[in-house]
């Protein structure tokens, strides 16, 4: 990972927005092992988040997808692409639709930091010349992120950089720590970044949670019902109207668009999903011990007055019976039946106060 991120460091916070934004990204370098290298770096680069990518490490022109992988990139079919190749062939197809970073094969003396830019998509000729001057071994070579988009420079990059730097410098003139200490002291900076950068997110989806399990009008309320409105654009407007939650290196709006774009991500997503898999799992083993114990007084002053609330409700408690009696068809435990019991009663009584409400309407009608 130090080799990698000595390659890249001019560059490495546009391969890790990439990559935090499931962009698909193609990696060019006409030395295997490198290659590998940079590959087994790349994956773990967002860590904790896991890449949403389809990983292909190593592409060749045997791979069987390889065309339907080039399709889908012409169409801009939904999916990320991560993909590794030393083959300027397989990197020219796939360069032309999405992003791609090129990187020159090891030098001789590896005191030498090599140069990497940012560069907009030169065409198909370009790219054609930059691989070529890749595979020839120029005598000064550099690494080049070629991108498809215009890519906002934000304040938090400079930061960012210069703590790369100062690293990989520091640990580039120590002799006394093992690669394998330095690869963990970069790691462990690149994860700090990554957390740093996901905390509002996760105070957001904290505080959205504890909102949702404060107060339960009632003993059948439903996940939908307790979470409703919160979807990945509500967890847009809490991060950007809470600043205080940001963290170094992303304060005072230094990654505004990075983080506009980011909650509308499939990570943010997979967040808020988790989310309603929690509320859902905790209403269920609060409300049942509340089920259990709830008589007919309480329920009634708990239920919404409204006969077509009441007759959801109903329709509700009928599916849970339903389910309930299925689950424990073969081996119902004590707790079960008591449950079922209990909701019986409850349908029963339901059934009538909207029976009650129905007579009432009438008469006064008559």
């Amino acid at each position: 990972m130090l080799r990698s991120c000595c390659l890249l460091h001019d560059v490495l916070w546009r391969v890790w927005e990439a990559l935090l934004l499931s962009q698909s990204l193609v990696v060019f370098c006409p030395c295997v092992s490198l290659l590998s290298k940079v590959m087994t770096a790349l994956a773990s680069l967002i860590h904790p988040l896991v890449p949403t990518h389809d990983f292909r490490p190593y592409l060749t022109v045997y791979d069987q997808d390889l065309r339907a992988i080039e399709a889908s990139l012409e169409k801009k079919l939904p999916g990320a692409l991560l993909a590794g190749t030393n083959d300027p062939f397989i990197a020219e197809k796939l360069g032309r639709f999405v992003d791609i970073l090129l990187i020159p094969a090891p030098q001789s003396d590896e005191r030498i930091v090599l140069r990497s830019v940012i560069e907009a998509f030169p065409g198909v000729s370009g790219l054609k010349k930059l691989l070529s001057d890749l595979e020839k071994k120029q005598k000064d070579p550099f690494c080049v992120f070629l991108q498809h988009g215009e890519s906002r420079y934000e304040p938090f990059v400079e930061n960012w950089t210069e703590d790369i730097e100062k690293l990989i410098l520091q640990h580039r003139s120590s002799q006394t720590k093992t690669v394998y200490t330095k690869n963990a002291f970069l790691h462990n900076h690149i994860g700090t970044i990554t957390s740093n950068f996901l905390s509002p997110f996760h105070v957001c989806i904290r505080q959205f949670k504890q909102e949702a399990l404060k107060f339960i009008p009632h003993p059948y309320r439903t996940m939908k019902e307790q979470l409703v409105g919160t979807d990945v654009w509500r967890v847009e407007d809490a991060t950007y109207r809470h600043p205080e939650w940001l963290k170094y290196p992303f304060r005072e709006g230094a990654a505004a668009d990075l983080m506009y774009q980011f909650a509308r991500s499939v990570h943010v997503e997979r967040m808020v999903n988790q989310l309603r898999e929690e509320v859902s799992r905790e209403l269920t083993e609060m409300e049942v011990a509340w089920r259990i114990t709830l008589g007919r007084e309480q329920l009634m002053r708990l239920l919404p007055s409204d006969e077509q609330e009441r007759t959801v409700i109903y329709k509700r408690i009928l599916c849970m019976i339903e389910a309930e009696k299925k689950n424990g068809k073969d081996h119902a435990s004590c707790t079960s039946k008591r449950l079922i019991s209990k909701m019986e009663d409850h349908a029963k009584w339901i059934l009538e106060s909207i029976s009650r409400c129905a007579c009432l309407c009438k008469s006064k009608i008559c």
